[in-house]
Protein backbone atom coordinates (compact mmCIF):
# COMPACT_ATOMS: atom_id res chain seq x y z
CA UNK A 1 0.00 0.00 0.00
CA UNK A 2 1.32 3.41 -0.95
CA UNK A 3 0.97 6.11 1.71
CA UNK A 4 0.43 9.85 1.31
CA UNK A 5 1.59 12.50 3.73
CA UNK A 6 -0.97 15.22 4.37
CA UNK A 7 -0.23 18.67 5.75
CA UNK A 8 -2.93 21.12 6.77
CA UNK A 9 -3.48 23.98 9.18
CA UNK A 10 -5.84 23.81 12.13
CA UNK A 11 -6.44 26.11 15.07
CA UNK A 12 -3.90 25.29 17.80
CA UNK A 13 -6.47 25.14 20.61
CA UNK A 14 -8.67 22.82 18.53
CA UNK A 15 -5.70 20.55 17.75
CA UNK A 16 -4.67 20.40 21.41
CA UNK A 17 -8.22 19.55 22.51
CA UNK A 18 -8.45 16.90 19.77
CA UNK A 19 -5.12 15.34 20.81
CA UNK A 20 -6.18 15.32 24.46
CA UNK A 21 -9.45 13.59 23.60
CA UNK A 22 -7.67 11.05 21.42
CA UNK A 23 -5.29 10.26 24.27
CA UNK A 24 -8.20 9.87 26.69
CA UNK A 25 -9.95 7.36 24.43
CA UNK A 26 -6.80 5.49 23.47
CA UNK A 27 -6.22 6.39 19.82
CA UNK A 28 -3.62 8.54 18.14
CA UNK A 29 -4.71 11.64 16.26
CA UNK A 30 -3.52 9.92 13.06
CA UNK A 31 -5.68 6.86 13.77
CA UNK A 32 -8.73 9.06 14.39
CA UNK A 33 -8.20 11.05 11.19
CA UNK A 34 -7.62 7.92 9.09
CA UNK A 35 -10.78 6.38 10.58
CA UNK A 36 -12.68 9.54 9.58
CA UNK A 37 -11.40 9.13 6.00
CA UNK A 38 -12.37 5.44 5.97
CA UNK A 39 -15.86 6.12 7.30
CA UNK A 40 -16.41 8.98 4.85
CA UNK A 41 -15.46 6.72 1.93
CA UNK A 42 -17.53 3.79 3.27
CA UNK A 43 -20.63 5.97 3.62
CA UNK A 44 -19.88 8.01 0.50
CA UNK A 45 -20.93 10.88 2.72
CA UNK A 46 -19.82 12.84 5.75
CA UNK A 47 -20.27 10.80 8.94
CA UNK A 48 -21.90 13.77 10.70
CA UNK A 49 -24.40 16.53 10.01
CA UNK A 50 -22.71 19.82 9.13
CA UNK A 51 -23.57 22.88 11.17
CA UNK A 52 -26.17 25.26 9.71
CA UNK A 53 -23.54 27.99 9.27
CA UNK A 54 -21.39 25.56 7.26
CA UNK A 55 -24.34 24.87 4.97
CA UNK A 56 -25.00 28.57 4.43
CA UNK A 57 -21.35 29.19 3.60
CA UNK A 58 -21.13 26.28 1.15
CA UNK A 59 -23.98 25.95 -1.39
CA UNK A 60 -22.62 22.68 -2.83
CA UNK A 61 -22.52 21.09 0.64
CA UNK A 62 -26.00 22.42 1.37
CA UNK A 63 -27.37 20.86 -1.84
CA UNK A 64 -25.69 17.55 -0.97
CA UNK A 65 -27.19 17.50 2.55
CA UNK A 66 -30.65 18.39 1.22
CA UNK A 67 -30.42 15.53 -1.27
CA UNK A 68 -29.27 13.18 1.50
CA UNK A 69 -32.30 14.17 3.60
CA UNK A 70 -34.64 13.56 0.65
CA UNK A 71 -33.12 10.11 0.07
CA UNK A 72 -33.42 9.20 3.74
CA UNK A 73 -37.03 10.37 3.87
CA UNK A 74 -37.82 8.32 0.75
CA UNK A 75 -36.22 5.28 2.40
CA UNK A 76 -38.15 5.90 5.60
CA UNK A 77 -35.05 6.80 7.60
CA UNK A 78 -34.23 9.89 9.62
Amino acid sequence: MTMTTIEFEVDTALWEAFCKLCEEIGVTPEEAIVRFFEETVRLQDLPFDPLPEDLEANPKLKAHIEERRRRREAEGKK
